[in-house]
């Protein structure tokens, strides 16, 4: 007994939210237990108004051989600190979480890394269980025996999308202008830079202190298809952007291989890639199309092999993954 409840304490937990005309269910991450989720995705859930301090002081350097600039190796004594203004001001800070879509968290279940529960509930959700509300999350069998066979040779997986791959282009531009600023920022510190930019030894600094919270304003569970309303810097954020099209992805279905295009794929996959970052994961390293083979109808295995041969979809590398009635499940492709 004590065997078994120490396994338990050290799985992930989640708590599954059933699908509802906003959204096609997720699983809200609760507990991590120091694990990284690389498909999990952030979404806003309410907003809290703080009081926020903030409060100005001017910061003296005094040095203990004088001299009116401070160099290298020169002895000072602790920073002395005058305040000059002090104001309050309220701020809106949004509160997220954590969540997973249905076939992530159903393949880290079966795995025994992540407890599920329901909503409002403390009742465990066993694997029958989250098998049965695949289908209320419009997620086909086929489709997860898909997905749990590439995740478990070290592909990460997500959904797609029609924007995603011109998303991806905005995040990695971003990025590199965004890794540009670093780089000018280190050079700053190495000291290659002009030594009258340095701060002169009488300097400003502004501390903020959060007071109180005068009030929650709690926004119910917000529409994956919508952003935070309130947050009007979010669109401008290319990386903000990437995740709000993550969250909103459709379920991915069953294609039909006889009229391929890109509407047909259901995953874009990454591989495996212990720096791949949820923010920044440049583009994909194949799309994927799932399609169910059955013995009597097809498709062949030479025409889905020429299929794969010819075929890239967003300018990426094509791999069809045919799942057979009895679950067996084969990946096509380069």
């Amino acid at each position: 007994c004590s065997t078994t409840t120490a396994a338990a304490s050290t799985k992930s937990s989640g708590v599954f939210v059933s699908p509802s005309s906003a959204h096609d269910g997720y699983v809200r991450l609760v507990s991590c237990k120091g694990r990284s989720f690389p498909t999990a995705f952030t979404r806003p859930t309410s907003c809290v108004i703080e009081n926020v301090v903030r409060v100005k002081k001017r910061r003296r350097t005094e040095l203990c051989g004088g001299g009116d600039r401070i160099d290298s190796g020169e002895l000072t004594t602790p920073d002395v600190t005058d305040v000059v203004s002090s104001e309050t001001f309220q701020r809106r800070r949004t509160i997220t979480e954590e969540r997973l879509h249905l076939e992530e968290a159903l393949f880290l279940h079966m795995r025994g890394l992540l407890k599920i529960e329901r909503n409002h509930s403390e009742q465990v959700m066993t694997t029958k269980d989250l098998f049965a509300v695949l289908k209320d999350c419009r997620v086909p069998i086929p489709v997860y025996l898909a997905y749990a066979h590439l995740r478990a040779q070290g592909y990460i997986l997500t959904r797609y999308t029609k924007a995603r791959v011109e998303l991806l282009c905005d995040v990695m531009k971003y990025g590199s202008e965004d890794s540009e600023r670093t780089a000018d920022k280190v050079r700053e510190r190495q000291g290659e830079v002009d030594i009258e930019k340095l701060p002169r030894k009488d300097d400003f600094v502004i501390e903020e202190t959060v007071a109180s919270i005068t009030g929650q304003n709690h926004v119910a569970v917000l529409q994956p298809a919508q952003e935070d309303p309130n947050d009007t810097g979010a669109m401008d954020n290319p990386c903000k952007r990437l995740t709000a099209d993550i969250a909103r992805a459709p379920p991915p279905r069953v294609s039909n291989l006889g009229a391929l295009d890109a509407s047909s794929l259901s995953y874009y996959a990454y591989s495996p890639n212990a720096l791949f970052r949820r923010t920044n994961p440049g583009m994909p390293d194949f799309a994927v199309a799932i399609a169910q083979f059955h013995s009597d109808v097809g498709p062949t295995f030479d025409s889905l092999k020429r299929l794969v041969d010819t075929s890239t979809l967003d300018g990426l590398p094509l791999r069809v993954v045919a799942v057979a009635d009895s679950g067996v499940v084969v990946v096509l492709g380069a």
